[in-house]
Protein backbone atom coordinates (compact mmCIF):
# COMPACT_ATOMS: atom_id res chain seq x y z
CA UNK A 1 0.00 0.00 0.00
CA UNK A 2 1.13 3.95 -0.84
CA UNK A 3 1.59 5.33 2.56
CA UNK A 4 1.42 8.59 3.02
CA UNK A 5 1.76 11.01 5.79
CA UNK A 6 0.63 14.61 6.04
CA UNK A 7 2.10 16.50 9.04
CA UNK A 8 0.19 19.61 9.99
CA UNK A 9 1.25 21.12 13.51
CA UNK A 10 -1.84 23.91 13.59
CA UNK A 11 -5.46 22.89 14.21
CA UNK A 12 -6.68 21.63 10.54
CA UNK A 13 -9.99 23.08 10.69
CA UNK A 14 -8.57 26.98 10.52
CA UNK A 15 -6.84 25.91 6.92
CA UNK A 16 -9.18 25.00 4.71
CA UNK A 17 -6.74 23.93 1.69
CA UNK A 18 -5.22 21.03 4.10
CA UNK A 19 -8.29 19.36 4.17
CA UNK A 20 -8.79 19.56 0.81
CA UNK A 21 -5.83 18.38 0.21
CA UNK A 22 -6.71 15.30 2.85
CA UNK A 23 -9.36 14.59 0.71
CA UNK A 24 -7.77 14.46 -2.42
CA UNK A 25 -5.45 11.94 -1.46
CA UNK A 26 -7.94 9.57 0.01
CA UNK A 27 -10.03 9.45 -3.16
CA UNK A 28 -6.70 8.82 -5.39
CA UNK A 29 -6.30 5.75 -3.35
CA UNK A 30 -3.55 6.67 -0.39
CA UNK A 31 -3.35 5.11 2.92
CA UNK A 32 -3.34 8.54 4.76
CA UNK A 33 -1.87 9.36 7.96
CA UNK A 34 -2.43 12.99 9.40
CA UNK A 35 -0.57 14.23 12.34
CA UNK A 36 -1.95 17.35 13.59
CA UNK A 37 -3.17 19.03 16.99
CA UNK A 38 -6.34 19.66 18.78
CA UNK A 39 -8.63 22.84 17.81
CA UNK A 40 -9.81 25.56 20.51
CA UNK A 41 -13.01 25.55 18.76
CA UNK A 42 -13.40 21.30 18.81
CA UNK A 43 -12.15 18.70 16.25
CA UNK A 44 -14.98 18.77 13.79
CA UNK A 45 -12.54 17.36 10.73
CA UNK A 46 -12.99 14.30 10.13
CA UNK A 47 -12.26 11.82 6.69
CA UNK A 48 -13.52 8.15 8.07
CA UNK A 49 -10.91 6.79 5.21
CA UNK A 50 -7.78 8.40 6.91
CA UNK A 51 -6.30 8.34 10.20
CA UNK A 52 -6.26 11.83 11.80
CA UNK A 53 -4.31 12.10 14.75
CA UNK A 54 -4.52 14.89 16.93
CA UNK A 55 -1.42 15.60 19.76
CA UNK A 56 -1.55 18.28 21.83
CA UNK A 57 -3.59 21.60 22.77
CA UNK A 58 -1.46 24.50 21.66
CA UNK A 59 -3.22 27.35 23.19
CA UNK A 60 -4.01 28.73 26.67
CA UNK A 61 -0.43 29.30 28.93
CA UNK A 62 3.31 29.46 27.84
CA UNK A 63 4.07 26.49 29.24
CA UNK A 64 1.12 24.35 28.06
CA UNK A 65 1.96 25.74 24.18
CA UNK A 66 5.70 24.05 24.64
CA UNK A 67 4.21 21.18 26.06
CA UNK A 68 2.46 20.68 22.88
CA UNK A 69 5.76 21.78 20.72
CA UNK A 70 7.28 18.36 22.71
CA UNK A 71 4.59 16.39 22.42
CA UNK A 72 3.89 16.83 18.67
CA UNK A 73 7.36 16.53 18.06
CA UNK A 74 8.29 13.07 19.87
CA UNK A 75 4.74 11.83 19.84
CA UNK A 76 4.41 12.76 16.29
CA UNK A 77 7.79 10.92 15.91
CA UNK A 78 6.79 7.57 17.31
CA UNK A 79 3.25 7.48 14.81
CA UNK A 80 5.65 8.26 11.76
CA UNK A 81 7.97 5.11 13.15
CA UNK A 82 5.06 2.79 13.69
CA UNK A 83 3.09 3.80 10.19
CA UNK A 84 6.36 3.83 7.88
CA UNK A 85 4.79 6.41 5.18
CA UNK A 86 7.02 6.18 1.90
CA UNK A 87 6.27 9.80 1.62
CA UNK A 88 5.72 12.56 3.83
CA UNK A 89 3.81 16.14 2.90
CA UNK A 90 5.14 18.81 5.84
CA UNK A 91 3.04 21.73 6.45
CA UNK A 92 4.80 24.66 7.44
CA UNK A 93 8.11 25.07 10.06
CA UNK A 94 6.05 24.13 13.04
CA UNK A 95 6.01 20.75 11.56
CA UNK A 96 9.52 20.43 11.08
CA UNK A 97 10.62 18.40 14.15
CA UNK A 98 9.04 14.79 13.88
CA UNK A 99 9.55 14.87 10.60
CA UNK A 100 13.13 15.34 10.90
CA UNK A 101 13.76 12.86 13.39
CA UNK A 102 12.13 10.40 11.60
CA UNK A 103 14.29 11.18 8.55
CA UNK A 104 17.62 10.02 10.18
CA UNK A 105 16.09 7.02 10.70
CA UNK A 106 14.35 6.47 7.48
CA UNK A 107 16.54 8.77 5.20
CA UNK A 108 14.91 7.49 1.97
CA UNK A 109 11.97 8.81 2.53
CA UNK A 110 10.22 10.76 0.03
CA UNK A 111 9.54 14.96 1.56
CA UNK A 112 7.29 17.53 0.23
CA UNK A 113 6.87 20.61 1.96
CA UNK A 114 4.18 23.23 1.12
CA UNK A 115 4.06 27.06 3.42
CA UNK A 116 0.56 28.48 3.98
CA UNK A 117 2.68 31.47 4.85
CA UNK A 118 5.62 33.27 3.62
CA UNK A 119 7.94 34.42 6.42
CA UNK A 120 10.76 36.82 5.64
CA UNK A 121 14.69 36.52 6.89
CA UNK A 122 14.04 39.53 8.98
CA UNK A 123 10.85 37.55 10.71
CA UNK A 124 13.07 34.71 10.87
CA UNK A 125 15.93 36.48 12.99
CA UNK A 126 13.48 38.19 15.26
CA UNK A 127 11.73 34.89 16.07
CA UNK A 128 11.87 32.93 19.06
CA UNK A 129 14.95 30.61 20.40
CA UNK A 130 12.51 27.35 19.59
CA UNK A 131 11.52 28.74 16.25
CA UNK A 132 15.04 29.60 14.85
CA UNK A 133 15.79 25.44 16.06
CA UNK A 134 12.75 24.69 13.71
CA UNK A 135 13.88 26.40 10.54
CA UNK A 136 17.34 25.04 11.35
CA UNK A 137 15.78 21.68 11.11
CA UNK A 138 13.40 22.70 8.15
CA UNK A 139 16.82 24.01 6.11
CA UNK A 140 18.09 20.36 6.39
CA UNK A 141 14.62 18.77 5.27
CA UNK A 142 14.57 21.12 2.60
CA UNK A 143 17.52 20.30 0.77
CA UNK A 144 15.63 16.57 0.25
CA UNK A 145 12.49 17.65 -0.18
CA UNK A 146 11.28 16.32 -3.82
CA UNK A 147 8.32 19.37 -4.01
CA UNK A 148 8.71 22.80 -2.23
CA UNK A 149 5.67 25.11 -2.85
CA UNK A 150 4.45 28.34 -1.85
CA UNK A 151 0.58 29.67 -2.84
CA UNK A 152 1.68 31.74 -5.32
CA UNK A 153 4.32 32.70 -7.79
CA UNK A 154 5.71 36.11 -5.88
CA UNK A 155 6.10 34.13 -2.47
CA UNK A 156 7.72 31.10 -4.45
CA UNK A 157 10.23 33.92 -5.74
CA UNK A 158 10.46 35.49 -2.30
CA UNK A 159 11.08 31.91 -0.53
CA UNK A 160 13.52 31.49 -3.48
CA UNK A 161 15.80 34.38 -2.41
CA UNK A 162 15.66 33.54 1.23
CA UNK A 163 16.74 29.71 0.29
CA UNK A 164 19.02 30.05 -2.89
CA UNK A 165 20.19 26.86 -2.90
CA UNK A 166 16.83 25.32 -3.82
CA UNK A 167 16.67 24.65 -7.53
CA UNK A 168 13.96 25.54 -10.06
CA UNK A 169 12.45 21.18 -10.24
CA UNK A 170 12.38 21.81 -6.16
CA UNK A 171 10.30 24.39 -6.35
CA UNK A 172 6.19 24.74 -7.19
CA UNK A 173 3.47 27.11 -6.42
CA UNK A 174 0.63 25.54 -5.26
CA UNK A 175 -2.18 28.10 -4.92
CA UNK A 176 -5.40 27.99 -2.06
CA UNK A 177 -8.60 27.36 -4.42
CA UNK A 178 -11.97 25.77 -2.71
CA UNK A 179 -12.99 22.22 -4.16
CA UNK A 180 -16.02 21.84 -6.82
CA UNK A 181 -17.42 19.56 -3.76
CA UNK A 182 -17.39 22.72 -1.02
CA UNK A 183 -19.91 24.46 -3.44
CA UNK A 184 -21.97 21.76 -4.29
CA UNK A 185 -22.31 20.62 -0.64
CA UNK A 186 -23.45 24.07 0.43
CA UNK A 187 -26.88 24.95 -0.10
CA UNK A 188 -26.75 28.10 -2.49
CA UNK A 189 -29.25 30.77 -2.01
CA UNK A 190 -29.05 33.66 -4.16
CA UNK A 191 -29.28 36.90 -2.28
CA UNK A 192 -32.64 38.21 -3.63
CA UNK A 193 -32.80 41.74 -4.43
CA UNK A 194 -32.90 44.70 -1.98
CA UNK A 195 -32.02 48.28 -1.67
CA UNK A 196 -28.96 47.14 1.03
CA UNK A 197 -26.06 46.04 -0.04
CA UNK A 198 -24.81 42.98 1.80
CA UNK A 199 -21.30 43.05 2.00
CA UNK A 200 -19.00 39.62 4.17
CA UNK A 201 -15.85 39.49 5.17
CA UNK A 202 -14.91 35.61 6.13
CA UNK A 203 -11.80 34.69 8.88
CA UNK A 204 -9.59 36.59 11.40
CA UNK A 205 -9.34 40.41 11.94
CA UNK A 206 -7.09 42.83 14.21
CA UNK A 207 -7.38 46.39 14.25
CA UNK A 208 -3.58 46.99 13.61
CA UNK A 209 -3.42 44.59 10.57
CA UNK A 210 -6.61 45.24 8.81
CA UNK A 211 -8.58 47.81 7.94
CA UNK A 212 -12.20 46.87 9.72
CA UNK A 213 -12.37 49.82 11.64
CA UNK A 214 -12.02 52.41 8.61
CA UNK A 215 -15.01 49.78 6.60
CA UNK A 216 -16.95 50.12 9.63
CA UNK A 217 -17.06 53.98 9.88
CA UNK A 218 -17.72 53.99 5.77
CA UNK A 219 -20.53 51.37 6.44
CA UNK A 220 -22.07 53.33 8.95
CA UNK A 221 -21.61 56.02 6.85
CA UNK A 222 -23.77 54.45 4.74
CA UNK A 223 -26.85 55.39 6.65
CA UNK A 224 -28.87 51.63 6.53
CA UNK A 225 -27.89 51.76 2.62
CA UNK A 226 -25.41 48.71 3.55
CA UNK A 227 -24.27 45.89 6.09
CA UNK A 228 -21.71 43.70 6.54
CA UNK A 229 -21.44 40.07 8.10
CA UNK A 230 -18.13 39.36 9.64
CA UNK A 231 -17.71 35.34 9.95
CA UNK A 232 -15.06 34.42 12.25
CA UNK A 233 -13.76 32.52 15.14
CA UNK A 234 -10.67 34.50 15.68
CA UNK A 235 -11.11 38.20 16.51
CA UNK A 236 -9.12 40.64 18.68
CA UNK A 237 -11.36 42.13 21.29
CA UNK A 238 -11.09 45.37 20.04
CA UNK A 239 -12.77 44.29 16.54
CA UNK A 240 -15.90 42.46 18.72
CA UNK A 241 -16.02 45.68 20.63
CA UNK A 242 -16.16 48.03 17.60
CA UNK A 243 -18.87 45.32 15.99
CA UNK A 244 -21.10 45.38 19.39
CA UNK A 245 -21.49 49.40 19.39
CA UNK A 246 -22.59 49.01 14.93
CA UNK A 247 -25.89 48.88 14.19
CA UNK A 248 -25.07 47.35 10.44
CA UNK A 249 -22.50 44.66 11.30
CA UNK A 250 -23.37 41.27 12.28
CA UNK A 251 -21.03 38.54 14.01
CA UNK A 252 -21.36 35.15 12.92
CA UNK A 253 -18.94 32.54 14.81
CA UNK A 254 -17.70 28.95 14.43
CA UNK A 255 -19.16 28.18 11.06
CA UNK A 256 -17.74 24.61 9.62
CA UNK A 257 -16.07 25.68 6.56
CA UNK A 258 -18.63 23.06 4.85
CA UNK A 259 -21.40 25.68 5.74
CA UNK A 260 -19.38 28.63 4.73
CA UNK A 261 -21.15 28.52 0.85
CA UNK A 262 -24.85 29.17 2.54
CA UNK A 263 -23.43 31.97 4.38
CA UNK A 264 -21.41 33.24 1.43
CA UNK A 265 -23.85 33.14 -1.35
CA UNK A 266 -26.43 35.06 0.71
CA UNK A 267 -24.45 38.23 0.47
CA UNK A 268 -23.49 40.71 -2.62
CA UNK A 269 -19.72 41.65 -2.19
CA UNK A 270 -16.86 39.81 -0.14
CA UNK A 271 -14.15 42.21 1.41
CA UNK A 272 -10.48 41.74 1.92
CA UNK A 273 -9.19 44.19 4.24
CA UNK A 274 -5.46 43.12 4.81
CA UNK A 275 -3.28 45.74 5.47
CA UNK A 276 -0.35 44.45 4.47
CA UNK A 277 1.97 45.23 7.37
CA UNK A 278 4.02 42.44 6.65
CA UNK A 279 5.62 40.61 2.87
CA UNK A 280 3.22 37.73 3.49
CA UNK A 281 0.17 39.85 3.27
CA UNK A 282 1.21 41.92 0.16
CA UNK A 283 2.21 38.42 -1.90
CA UNK A 284 -0.89 36.70 -1.10
CA UNK A 285 -3.95 36.04 -3.03
CA UNK A 286 -6.08 34.99 -0.01
CA UNK A 287 -8.77 31.62 0.61
CA UNK A 288 -11.72 34.28 0.60
CA UNK A 289 -11.18 35.45 -2.76
CA UNK A 290 -11.61 32.49 -4.67
CA UNK A 291 -14.22 31.48 -2.09
CA UNK A 292 -16.66 34.61 -2.65
CA UNK A 293 -15.94 34.53 -6.53
CA UNK A 294 -16.79 30.36 -6.50
CA UNK A 295 -19.71 31.39 -4.68
CA UNK A 296 -20.22 34.26 -7.30
CA UNK A 297 -20.10 37.47 -5.12
CA UNK A 298 -18.32 40.75 -6.76
CA UNK A 299 -15.06 41.37 -4.05
CA UNK A 300 -13.30 44.52 -2.62
CA UNK A 301 -9.69 43.77 -1.95
CA UNK A 302 -7.27 46.00 -0.25
CA UNK A 303 -4.90 47.97 -2.95
CA UNK A 304 -2.01 47.07 -1.10
CA UNK A 305 -1.98 43.55 -2.16
CA UNK A 306 0.24 43.00 -4.52
CA UNK A 307 -0.10 39.43 -5.84
CA UNK A 308 -4.35 40.09 -5.86
CA UNK A 309 -3.77 42.94 -8.07
CA UNK A 310 -1.90 40.34 -10.08
CA UNK A 311 -4.50 37.92 -9.98
CA UNK A 312 -7.30 40.38 -11.18
CA UNK A 313 -5.21 41.62 -14.09
CA UNK A 314 -5.07 38.13 -14.87
CA UNK A 315 -8.63 37.00 -15.17
CA UNK A 316 -10.31 40.58 -16.04
CA UNK A 317 -13.78 38.45 -15.94
CA UNK A 318 -13.91 38.26 -12.75
CA UNK A 319 -15.43 41.11 -10.47
CA UNK A 320 -12.19 41.73 -8.89
CA UNK A 321 -12.14 45.36 -7.53
CA UNK A 322 -8.90 47.40 -6.09
CA UNK A 323 -10.06 49.10 -3.09
CA UNK A 324 -8.17 51.84 -1.23
CA UNK A 325 -9.84 51.13 2.52
CA UNK A 326 -8.04 53.52 4.14
CA UNK A 327 -9.99 56.21 3.36
CA UNK A 328 -12.81 55.19 5.93
CA UNK A 329 -15.90 56.93 5.07
CA UNK A 330 -14.51 58.66 2.03
CA UNK A 331 -13.66 55.47 0.19
CA UNK A 332 -14.07 55.05 -3.54
CA UNK A 333 -16.73 52.60 -3.92
CA UNK A 334 -16.53 50.64 -7.02
CA UNK A 335 -19.66 50.21 -9.11
CA UNK A 336 -21.87 46.79 -8.68
CA UNK A 337 -21.15 44.05 -11.70
CA UNK A 338 -24.46 41.51 -12.27
CA UNK A 339 -22.99 40.25 -14.87
CA UNK A 340 -22.41 36.46 -14.52
CA UNK A 341 -18.98 34.79 -15.10
CA UNK A 342 -17.44 31.46 -15.06
CA UNK A 343 -15.31 30.30 -12.30
CA UNK A 344 -12.35 28.30 -13.40
CA UNK A 345 -10.24 28.09 -10.32
CA UNK A 346 -10.50 24.94 -8.80
CA UNK A 347 -8.54 22.91 -6.22
CA UNK A 348 -9.23 19.93 -8.20
CA UNK A 349 -7.10 21.34 -10.99
CA UNK A 350 -4.10 23.05 -8.39
CA UNK A 351 -3.38 19.87 -6.73
CA UNK A 352 -3.45 17.45 -9.63
CA UNK A 353 0.87 18.13 -10.05
CA UNK A 354 1.27 17.85 -6.82
CA UNK A 355 -0.94 14.11 -6.74
CA UNK A 356 1.66 13.74 -9.43
CA UNK A 357 4.42 14.21 -7.62
CA UNK A 358 3.72 12.00 -4.67
CA UNK A 359 2.75 8.92 -7.04
CA UNK A 360 6.32 9.40 -9.15
CA UNK A 361 7.85 9.85 -5.75
CA UNK A 362 5.95 6.40 -4.56
CA UNK A 363 6.96 4.83 -7.46
CA UNK A 364 10.51 5.39 -7.26
CA UNK A 365 10.71 4.76 -3.11
CA UNK A 366 12.66 1.66 -1.89
CA UNK A 367 11.28 0.81 1.08
CA UNK A 368 12.43 2.98 4.14
CA UNK A 369 13.20 0.12 6.64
Amino acid sequence: MNKLSIIHFQPLEGYPPVMNVIDSMVIEGFETQVISTNHRGGDWFVNSNSEVLRIGKCYGSVINRYLCYLQFGFIGFWELLKFKPKSIMIYESYSALPVFLYSIICPKVKLLIHYHEFVSKVEMQSASVYSKLLYFLEKRLLSKAIWVSQTNIDRKLKFQAVYPQLNENQLRDFPNHPSKNWVKKGKIRKSENSEIIKFIHVGSLGVDTTYISEFIEWIQNQNGRAMLTVVSQNLEQAVRNLIAKTQWVNLIENVPYQELPNFISEQQIGVVLYKGHIPNFVYNVPNKVNEYLACSLNVWYSDVLISTQKFAEENPHYPLYSVDFSKGKELMAPEFSSESFEFKHWHEDAVQPLINSIKQAMDDSLNTF
